[in-house]
């Protein structure tokens, strides 16, 4: 199934806006707790971290490198929120 994505005519405002604009999407190695940074570089920090600023990018990510044992991670800006979601729960790799 592939990840849902807003339709261009679907209009966000007011705090919907703000909570989607302050969201993080990361790679978290599920075997070390470490998020992607670059290339050979993970970080313990989710502030640190490579934000692929959409799920697309970073299942194309995983799959162009040929990424496993990685997650999809969401940290929220402001906050020290992060949420882990198994790559296989959104997409087939």
């Amino acid at each position: 199934m592939a990840p849902l994505m807003l339709r261009s005519e679907t209009r966000l405002c007011g705090p919907a806006v703000a909570g989607w604009m302050s969201m993080k999407t990361l790679l978290r190695n599920m075997a070390t707790g470490l998020y992607f940074q670059g290339p050979d570089k993970w970080t313990g920090n989710a502030a640190d971290a490579r934000d692929f600023k959409a799920i697309d990018r970073a299942i194309d990510f995983i799959r162009t490198w040929k990424l496993d044992g990685v997650e999809l991670a969401f940290a929220f800006r402001g906050t020290n929120q992060v949420t882990f979601v198994r790559v296989e729960e959104i997409v087939e790799i």
